[in-house]
């Protein structure tokens, strides 16, 4: 027997197992390779087909880009962008259009140039929809523009301080029933003051000052079922109340269960294709500011007087984040003097932003920074006349259905977690004050007996408890103080069209 080159293998002629074990190992090693072979091949077949797969659905989500691009430039040129926005979120969410309206103007504000920016507050019962709804609306934004996490009092300064950071201008934060600390709440007024520029916090980091930045142009939406903060939180909050009525709700189980049937004609990852172009109408609005000129400034009054001058701001607002929405199909009338365009708002800006500040007064707490509970009480008492104005937190909670808690908690406010009393009628109405404690007397009978058991004197008495607390309402204050018709209207002089 020989080697592969010819020559012989020592002994392998005179030992046949030998011989056999070397043929059997050459032709295991063939089949070795062989099989190397063709798993190299198969992978690099694979490969191929991965990278084909990879590359066609590139050019398919490519071509949808582009679509979804074409869409959204095509309803922002000729359509109805404000309606598009609000349809899309009725897919997925009953109700709560005033919601939707106010959380689309917060994301617009951040486009307006000349504007102080809009924040959204959306209050609630505890599973009545303040997070479905506000989560329906966001995932009309892009991530670049989605900003939905919790976070400590100053993560807000150091995410904003470095370039890779997320949090960028025009980022829209939403905090869902997450407890403002007094930390955040001071970041929030500041922020909100600084819209325009951004804040600069300085602190100390390993020995060293460093300036931390918050940027400008970031809009809040807060979810809670109680006050936020302090009165100078509120008073910079767009207050919406979300919708909690039967048929609301009943329609809301509709649409919940409906989910769970006929999935062959929906998608599981995939967002709806409205809402995909909902997030192509914003990027392009967002891309750049513009600055809004408002015609009917100087011709608007408040049937409050316009006491709350930070309602002044939000109102105005509105119309310049809804005539931003719609900057495609307004007149352009010039540049500002550093070279920022100027579009004009017409009318049904106006009226759009008087539709929602009417139901904000209506059912909100925009007029005087109350919350549902507050406006429960209020209501109870106009409606109970008490006598001499006295009442108690145990006769408002028996006529208005509430429980005690809850009807005390309306009139003293809630503490905050450094001990802070937080909202309250007491200190909201000024018709409303504390008015001491009354005794409360429980009827007693008292009987002696002789000793056979006979009752021989009987004797009636009181017992006396100090312990509860009396209140007393001004009802023709509170009357007068309670919103009621239209909060704003325009001088009659005004005419659209003629300035």
């Amino acid at each position: 027997m020989t080697g592969s080159a010819g020559v012989a293998l020592p002994g392998a002629s005179f030992n046949p197992a030998l011989a056999a074990r070397i043929e059997k190992e050459k032709a295991a090693s063939a089949l070795h390779e062989k099989t190397i072979a063709e798993h190299e091949a198969r992978y690099k077949q694979s490969i191929a087909e991965k990278e084909d797969e990879a590359e066609k659905r590139a050019t398919e989500n490519l071509e949808e880009l582009e679509r979804e691009k074409a869409k959204a430039t095509e309803i922002l040129k000729s359509g109805k962008p404000f309606n598009y926005m609000l349809e899309a979120f009725g897919l997925d969410h009953e109700g709560d259009l005033t919601a939707a309206r106010a959380i689309a103007l917060c994301f617009a504000s951040s486009a307006v140039a000349n504007g102080e920016g809009l924040h959204c507050y959306l209050s609630g019962s505890s599973g009545r929809g303040k997070s479905h709804s506000a989560e329906t609306m966001f995932k009309q934004l892009s991530e670049e523009f989605n900003y939905n996490r919790s976070f400590s009092d100053k993560y807000l300064y150091y995410a904003g301080s470095t370039d890779k950071s997320s949090l960028k201008e025009g980022v829209v934060l939403l905090i869902d029933d997450q407890t403002m600390s007094p930390g955040i709440q001071e970041i929030f007024k500041v922020a909100v003051g600084k819209f325009a520029e951004g804040v600069q916090y300085g602190t100390v980091n390993a020995q060293k000052a460093i300036t931390l930045k918050l940027p400008p142009r970031v809009a809040w939406v807060l979810l809670k079922v109680d006050d936020v903060g302090d009165d100078q939180v509120m008073n910079r909050l767009i207050q919406v109340r979300i919708q909690e009525t039967d048929e609301k709700i009943q329609n809301s189980a509709k649409k919940i269960q409906s989910k769970y049937k006929n999935l062959k004609s929906k998608s599981v990852n995939r967002k709806r294709p409205e809402v995909m172009v909902c997030q192509r109408i914003w990027d392009m609005i967002k891309k750049s500011k513009v600055a809004v000129e408002v015609p009917c400034a100087g011709y608007v009054k408040f049937t409050d007087g316009g006491r709350n001058l930070r309602n002044h701001e939000i109102f105005f607002n509105l119309i310049m984040a809804h005539a931003v929405i719609h900057q495609w199909q307004r007149k352009t009338i010039g540049t500002t003097e550093d070279g920022i365009r100027i579009i004009e708002a017409i009318e049904s800006d106006y009226i759009q932003a008087l539709d929602i500040f009417d139901t904000l007064y209506a059912t909100g707490g925009q007029a005087h920074n109350t919350i549902k509970s507050e406006d429960q009480v209020i209501r109870a008492l106009l409606e109970m006349k008490p006598k001499d104005g006295i009442f108690t937190v145990r006769d408002v909670a028996a006529y208005a259905k509430m429980n005690d808690s809850t009807c005390y908690k309306a009139l003293h406010g809630r503490k905050s977690p450094t001990g802070d009393v937080l909202g309250g009628l007491l200190t909201k109405c000024e018709y409303i004050l504390k008015a001491g404690k009354r005794g409360t007397y429980e009827t007693e009978v008292e009987h002696e007996s002789d000793s056979k058991g006979y009752t021989v004197r009987s004797e009636i008495t009181k017992r006396e408890s100090h312990n509860e607390d009396i209140y007393q309402v001004n009802i023709e204050g509170l009357t007068s103080w309670s919103p009621k018709g239209k909060p704003v209207s325009l001088d009659p002089t005004f005419k659209w069209g003629a300035v």
